[in-house]
């Protein structure tokens, strides 16, 4: 099992929780630009909705190394469905400093 799922619910749970919170935090993205009077275009609005589901896969493989409970892998990956390319840049500057350090 990728993460720890409750006693009383099954890993199917936790995989569409996490589906329906990418979603819906990709969609406010989108809908708080709309708002905030920025341009948007399908074509800008299909990039976020890619960017964000990238961003969360990222956060659930975290989640599956370091075995994190359905609640906090479903916010983590909320909050980088939001954020979206600012958490991949961010994983990116730790993997290269990883790399780097250990030559």
């Amino acid at each position: 099992m990728p993460f720890r799922p409750p006693e009383d619910h099954g890993e199917a749970f936790g995989y569409s929780a996490v589906l329906i919170m990418t979603l819906l935090a990709a969609f406010a993205r989108i809908l708080h630009r709309v708002v905030s009077g920025h341009k948007v275009s399908l074509l800008m609005a299909f990039a976020q909705i890619v960017m964000s589901t990238l961003a969360s896969a990222l956060m659930l493989f975290l989640s599956m190394r370091f075995r994190w409970e359905i609640s906090a892998t479903v916010v983590v990956c909320g909050l980088a469905s939001w954020s979206g390319v600012i958490v991949v840049i961010l994983l990116e500057k730790k993997f290269l400093s990883r790399l780097s350090s250990s030559k």
